[in-house]
């Protein structure tokens, strides 16, 4: 009711022109995919060629945003020119493919309506609340925001994650060009109702609807799920092309030719260039085709490693041009020195921090499941704990596909797939958040458990398998609303705060950059101390990140006077942030630490440097 009580007309004029863009750009996916998909599939539903295109279209614009950014054509003209073509050629496609324009699904399953709907409202207010989320201000939107600023592509050598692969990062880049802040936010949760929708389908073809119906509705009433799929994180992106990689694959069955090898190896190595840790969708693809019964394997195999690699070699080139090595931050060893000097050690530091997970043997599998059931914290620190709720409710059912008599081949295959991934999982460093690729797959395991196990059964057994459900399900909001509590991502939504006023409360940094923002010159150069996000400051920033010992460190170190560390700051900025809180909070990891006279310099910067802003959190001073 806010909207209606404070603000009516802007609000919803805002948020009728946000979805008039949400559709451009879902037509525009649609228009980029269809083509393709209509040549490369031919034995599949209407709604099935939608998802296709839909989910080859996404990556196909995270491409072209690639593009244009080596083109120097990362403005809103570069922008909506690729979004009317994609429209275009979606409006061609519907107008001119009898019977292949896209579709609504069928069945979806009434009784389910009454979870899915609340749970679709709160992913919907999560996607249009402002982001927050630590690794989003660092660099899933960090880096959008300075790419847009520089108009082309940049090598931010003080910040690790610019040497990751970014297609998601693409499609952030594409929203913000629009000139709308929150439509990043609705793309991700386009792609999370689209997985649930592939989801569905898959159901609809190798089961049954209510199995595909029961399986959205777990999926979505997952606290990480509906946390994850807002704020600028990408994995829910990540599970999407995992999933239509293992769709595409399992097509292969009814369709002639090499079409679902290519396409399955399209998503695979869009998969890969939305996370590193999308390489198990190319290896685990590998496993599914050579373990198939039929000729041609080997040519099916190299097919989809072919495309899986074409999709993602733009990834390698734009980072062996930046880096010397086309897959930094791995093998951190190797590379051009003299082009990034700092990097090196950075990434030495930051697979050092990942020490605090600790990988488990083969024998220690069965217990780490179990732990992820009834101790997820333990598997998420920081941001990381995002992806530890919610996992007990597909646990709890999973035991039960063994136990229905009737086997599906397409449910052991999955079950097959799904334990592949999670050994390849908890023999490394686990962290709940990055099992989340395999998450649809336990949805539909334990959707079919549930469904032909539960449902199936007795009275007795229905009965209590509803009461199990009903305590998972409480468990479930539950977590989701104590989370919620700490950010509060509804207010902004309802009308019931302005985006300033919340961000200033919910982020230490926001005062100063707003200050900035509004009191400096749009080309200033920003210094920043003490913290890692740089989201929200309107200007070029120079920032560190805590993996390698910060270079101003060394500065203050070897600087004569304190003058003379003044004078090296004034080369990089004009003005100097120092988050006091932020620097307190990331202590542990010793970045800062100073020696005796370098204390003394940096303290002598602080006290002669005008400061011209001060707040609980931050100063900032002219250098």
């Amino acid at each position: 009711m806010g909207h209606f009580t404070h603000a009516p007309i802007p609000h919803v004029a805002g948020f009728l022109l946000l979805g008039v863009a949400a559709v451009l750009c879902g037509l525009a996916a649609f228009g980029w995919g269809a083509w393709p998909v209509y040549f490369l599939l031919r034995q599949i539903t209407q709604q099935e060629r939608t998802v296709f295109s839909l989910g080859l279209g996404w990556g196909i614009l995270s491409l072209g945003m690639m593009g244009l950014g080596t083109l120097h054509a990362w403005t809103p003209t570069g922008v909506f020119a690729m979004i009317a073509l994609g429209t275009a050629l979606g409006v061609w496609q519907i107008a001119t493919v009898p019977g292949k324009a896209p579709a609504l699904p069928e069945g979806i399953g009434k009784q389910w309506l009454w979870l899915m709907i609340p749970a679709g409202i709160l992913g919907t207010l999560l996607a249009l609340a402002p982001p927050t989320y630590y690794d989003s201000l660092v660099y899933h939107l960090a880096l959008p925001a300075a790419y847009i600023r520089a108009g082309h592509w940049i090598g931010w050598t003080d910040l690790i994650y610019s040497g990751f692969p970014q297609n998601l990062e693409m499609l952030w880049t594409l929203g913000l060009l629009t000139g709308l802040s929150s439509l990043p936010g609705i793309i991700g949760w386009m792609l999370a109702l689209l997985l649930l929708r592939t989801i569905y389908h898959a159901c609809q073809r190798y089961l049954d609807a209510p199995t595909g119906s029961t399986a959205v509705a777990f999926l979505l009433v997952m606290p990480a799920f509906l946390l994850l799929s807002s704020g600028g994180y990408v994995d829910i992106g990540l599970a999407l092309y995992f999933f239509l990689s293992v769709y595409a694959l399992s097509l292969a069955s009814s369709e002639a030719g090499n079409g679902p090898f290519l396409l399955a190896g399209f998503f695979a190595g869009f998969a890969t260039g939305i996370k590193y840790t999308g390489i198990l969708s190319v290896g685990l693809g590998l496993v599914w085709i050579l373990c198939r019964r039929s000729d041609g394997r080997l040519r099916s195999a190299f097919i989809f490693s072919a495309a899986a690699l074409l999709v993602f070699a733009p990834w390698m080139v734009k980072n062996l041009h930046y880096f010397g090595n086309p897959v930094f931050p791995f093998f951190y060893t190797w590379g051009k020195a003299a082009l990034n000097p700092w990097m090196q050690s950075g990434a030495q530091g930051y697979f050092r921090a990942l020490v605090e997970y600790q990988p488990h043997s083969l024998l220690e599998l069965p217990a780490l499941l179990w732990n992820m059931a009834v101790n997820g914290f333990q598997f998420g620190k920081g941001a990381d704990v995002l992806g530890d709720f919610g996992w007990a409710l597909f646990i709890a059912f999973l035991p039960l596909v063994l136990w229905v008599q009737e086997k599906n081949k397409w449910v052991m295959a999955l079950g097959a797939y799904a334990l592949l991934f999670f050994a390849c999982w908890g023999m490394t460093r686990p962290v709940l958040r990055f099992l989340f690729p395999i998450a649809p797959l336990l949805a539909i395991l334990a959707a079919y458990g549930w469904t032909h196990g539960i449902e199936a059964g007795g009275k007795r057994l229905r009965y209590g398998g509803r009461g199990v459900l009903a305590i998972l399900l409480i468990s479930n909001f539950m977590v989701f609303f104590q989370i919620t509590d700490v950010f509060k991502p509804f207010r902004v939504p309802l009308g019931l705060e302005s985006k300033e006023e919340y961000l200033t409360e919910k982020l230490t940094y926001y005062g100063a950059a707003s200050f900035i923002n509004r009191t400096t010159d749009p080309n200033a150069e920003i210094v920043v101390v003490g913290d890692q996000r740089s989201y929200y400051y309107e200007r070029k920033v120079l920032i560190w990140t805590v993996f390698k010992q910060n270079p101003l460190v060394a500065w203050a170190d070897q600087a004569a006077t304190p003058s003379a560390l003044r004078a090296e700051l004034r080369h990089h900025g004009a003005l100097l942030v120092v988050n006091r809180a932020e620097m307190q909070r990331l202590a542990p990891y010793h970045a800062l630490d100073f020696s005796p006279a370098g204390e003394k310099n940096w303290e002598g910067v602080l006290n002669a440097a005008p400061r011209v802003y001060r707040d609980r959190f931050c100063d900032v001073y002219t250098l």
